[in-house]
């Protein structure tokens, strides 16, 4: 019995040491309230941004975060307190034949507009900065464009984000403004080609009239049809980032004066192009009108099917869109964080939850301000290299702002919103916002959880099987002299 002591006493310290180790395994437990302070304290750390993030807007006097930038997160060029357009004749009649369309041209931009000879242009920018933000052309004959205003001076202008609007001849189009109208995939028919429509004549001289307006471009002031006389043009090639503004009816088709037709027309039908825009991805609008006409007096006065043209409104509505006063985009505000929160936070975790907002606005020239822009598809993306989630973002009247919910997936890296907006007589709204996901905390997850339930039970019957096994091997009842005699006398057996 005495030997028996040492024995249970080695056994007791083995069990302790045993029990020590494995429950120093285990993470200390946290209350719920510990755990709410911590994650509370983790929200309101400030959104923090590296120092090569930050970028001066030259528009704005405060920074901003680089990748907050898209192409158009301030407009460039609505924030300048009177930007000037410039209007280019080829004849000082033109100021008595288009002397409506000047009015308008003045009236849109109070005033402040430069009218000058296409002979008579010194220069379009000078040091380095462009001295309009808008130009437009009027080329009722063949004038030649060279000097500042050559076409790859006005190329380089519409590059640059600005606008630029051109009325052809009606009759016969330069060579420097089919070069222009190349480099933008639309082409013009021959020279002395016209648009005939027999089933919508407007005059005895070749006048026809046509309905087929782009309504999201011309959105108002459209009752009448617009009377048109001149040529059309085509699309060479598929190019997505071409707009047409005006086209012919059904029924019409572009053919050489005088000619005969027995060969097919070049285009028919809504092939025509009448007026046609092509808007770079930096948002900047060419816009051609195939015959100047159309913006003259006499068809503003015109009268077709027993009331006056729509040439006026599609004048007027043209001129707000080509020159960068309609159609135009910006965001600005933009805000994601948990749900619950407030503030935005530097790091969110897998399986929270997230709020998302931002404002969209679209610039009214008519008001000189911007205005809420309304639209049901606009979605959000969440992206670590492919999207994790495509979901609408859904406009709020009362906040005037678009919101989307999301739960963050189970994988953690460095995501982005990202929302890439392109619609047809808008300027593309593309913006992206970076985020870290982290996963959890060693604190955050459960005491015990479900999975684990098995590795409890093994080391628990490990636990017991260990104490039954020492017990049996001690308080068996083996004496441990016999078996020491038995061992002497196979020793002395051999």
């Amino acid at each position: 019995s005495s030997s028996s002591k040492p024995s249970l006493s080695i056994l007791l310290l083995f069990l302790v040491l045993f029990l020590t180790i494995s429950l120093s395994t285990c993470s200390p437990t946290l209350s719920n309230d510990q755990i709410d302070e911590i994650a509370s304290l983790s929200h309101e750390m400030p959104l923090i941004y590296h120092p090569e993030d930050i970028i001066l807007n030259p528009m704005r006097t405060n920074t901003i975060p680089r990748h907050l930038i898209g192409q158009n997160a301030e407009y460039p060029h609505h924030g300048k307190s009177s930007p000037r357009r410039l209007l280019l004749l080829t004849h000082p009649s033109m100021t008595h034949t288009h002397s409506s369309f000047l009015s308008q041209l003045k009236m849109v931009f109070d005033g402040s507009v430069d009218v000058k000879m296409v002979s008579d242009v010194d220069r379009i920018e000078a040091y380095g900065e462009y001295l309009y933000e808008g130009i437009v052309v009027l080329l009722p004959q063949t004038e030649r464009l060279s000097g500042p205003v050559k076409p790859k001076a006005l190329l380089e202008f519409v590059d640059s984000g600005r606008h630029l609007l051109i009325a052809a001849a009606s009759d016969a189009v330069s060579d420097a403004l089919r070069e222009i109208s190349s480099e933008s995939a639309l082409e013009f028919d021959h020279d002395k080609s016209r648009l005939h429509d027999y089933f919508h004549v407007a005059g005895n001289d070749g006048e026809v009239f046509t309905s087929q307006v782009n309504e999201k471009v011309i959105r108002e002031g459209m009752e009448h049809p617009v009377v048109y006389k001149g040529m059309a043009m085509m699309e060479t090639t598929t190019n997505p980032l071409i707009i047409p503004i005006l086209r012919g009816e059904k029924t019409s088709f572009s053919n050489v004066v005088g000619d005969s037709l027995d060969e097919a027309p070049n285009c028919a039908g809504e092939e025509c192009l009448l007026v046609a825009a092509i808007q770079g991805r930096n948002g900047a609008r060419l816009t051609f009108v195939a015959g100047t006409d159309m913006l003259s007096d006499a068809f503003f006065d015109m009268q077709v099917q027993g009331a006056q043209s729509g040439n006026r409104g599609f004048s007027h509505q043209l001129l707000l869109w080509s020159l960068g006063l309609r159609g135009v985009l910006r965001f600005r505000n933009v805000q994601s964080h948990a749900e619950g929160d407030k503030v935005g936070k530097q790091m969110f975790t897998i399986f929270e939850h997230v709020y998302y907002s931002v404002i969209i606005e679209e610039y009214d020239g008519e008001k000189k301000q911007w205005v809420p822009y309304v639209a049901n598809d606009i979605q959000l993306e969440f992206i670590m290299l492919d999207p994790y989630y495509r979901i609408p973002l859904k406009y709020n009247p009362d906040l005037h702002l678009y919101e989307a919910r999301l739960q963050i997936p189970d994988k953690y890296g460095v995501f982005k919103f990202s929302v890439d907006y392109r619609r047809a007589g808008y300027t593309p709204l593309v913006f992206e916002t970076r985020q870290t996901v982290r996963p959890f905390r060693l604190d955050q997850y459960e005491r015990f959880i479900p999975a684990a339930y098995p590795y409890y039970m093994s080391m628990f019957s490990l636990m017991i099987g260990f104490v039954f096994v020492s017990a049996l091997a001690l308080y068996a009842g083996y004496d441990g002299r016999k078996l020491t005699v038995a061992a002497e006398k196979v020793k002395k057996t051999q």
